[in-house]
This record gives C-alpha cells, sequence and structure tokens, in this order.
C-alpha cells in the first residue's frame, strides 16, 4: 500500500500549527507524506523587530514545528508578509504549481 501525501499551502509560518496542527500531526502519525508550503515569510509576526532577524526566527520556528508535527517536506515561497496580494500572481501561481508537480501529492489544501 501507498502512503498517502498531502500537501498543505499556507500563507504566512505559524499558520501550520494553529488551527490545523492536531490535524497535520494526526495525519503524519498516521503515515501520511506531509508537504507544507508557505507564501510569506512571516516578518510581521513579532512586532517592533530588525526584520531581518524576525525573518531568521520566524523561519527557525516554522523548521521547528514542522519537525513537531511530522512535516516530511517544507518550502518557504518568501513572499513579503502582508503584501502577498502585491506580489506578481502569476509567479506565485507558477510557483505553488510547481511544487505541485513536483510532489504530486493525492491531496492539497490551502488556507
Amino acid at each position: 500500500m501507498t502512503r498517502r501525501s498531502l500537501m498543505v499551502i499556507l500563507a504566512h509560518p505559524d499558520d501550520e500549527s494553529f488551527p490545523i496542527g492536531g490535524t497535520l500531526a494526526a495525519y503524519a502519525a498516521q503515515g501520511a507524506v506531509l508537504t507544507l508550503v508557505t507564501a510569506t515569510d512571516g516578518q510581521q509576526g513579532i512586532a517592533g523587530g530588525d526584520p531581518v532577524q524576525v525573518v531568521a526566527i520566524r523561519q527557525a520556528e516554522l523548521r521547528a514545528a514542522a519537525a513537531v508535527l511530522g512535516i516530511a517536506k517544507l518550502h518557504m515561497l518568501g513572499y513579503a508578509d502582508g503584501a502577498l496580494a502585491d506580489a506578481p500572481q502569476d509567479e506565485v501561481q507558477h510557483r505553488v504549481c510547481a511544487l505541485l508537480r513536483r510532489h504530486r501529492p493525492e491531496e492539497e489544501s490551502a488556507l
């Protein structure tokens, strides 16, 4: 039997933990191969911090959360937090489609 594969596409680092962290961990515990894609860099997640340091912290937090939740593959697209709507939409779509083609998940979910 082939292991189930799921791809979850989220806007921000930390969206994987709340509100869907328990669901992701349950899928991983059942043997599913989870791929997580975050669109933004999370820079606005810590008020008043140095933007470069905040992005580094948020990326480290995301990697740690992915490990705890059992996420096998992690992709950070790195678009500016709060400005995803201003990013070239054809580029965003192309990058997401390329990841879908590469990983070929059985199920996808975007929040």
